[in-house]
């Protein structure tokens, strides 16, 4: 979860709201629809969007400290 949060600051401010009020604060499609003023299929296009750029940082952030400990363990 910290890794996530720390990751979510290399988002676009909009993204991060986003998946901050869907998963952090348990609003619901239609409650964030009214917040964002976007209609309920809207938000899931951009929640998808958004995971998927989270993922990206996600990888690029953790893979080189897996490989790295991969390495200094000879694949242990």
């Amino acid at each position: 979860s910290l890794a996530i949060r720390d990751c979510m600051e290399f988002l676009p401010a909009n993204d991060g709201v986003l998946l901050t009020l869907y998963y952090f604060e348990e609003m619901s499609l239609e409650e964030l629809a009214k917040v964002v003023n976007l209609t309920p299929n809207n938000v899931k296009d951009k929640l998808f969007r958004s995971r998927k750029k989270l993922a990206d940082i996600l990888r690029s952030k953790l893979e080189p400290e897996f490989m790295e400990h991969y390495e200094n363990t000879g694949g242990k």
